[in-house]
């Protein structure tokens, strides 16, 4: 049970970051263009 909480969690975390790190990109992008 606990394992599987910590999977579901992991990949959240790591969804999220590849979002605000997809945002950060696409900003700088709009910024320079």
């Amino acid at each position: 049970r606990q394992s599987n909480y910590t999977i579901i969690w992991f990949n959240l975390t790591f969804l999220l970051i590849k979002a605000t790190t997809a945002i950060d990109v696409y900003n700088m992008a709009s910024n320079i263009f």
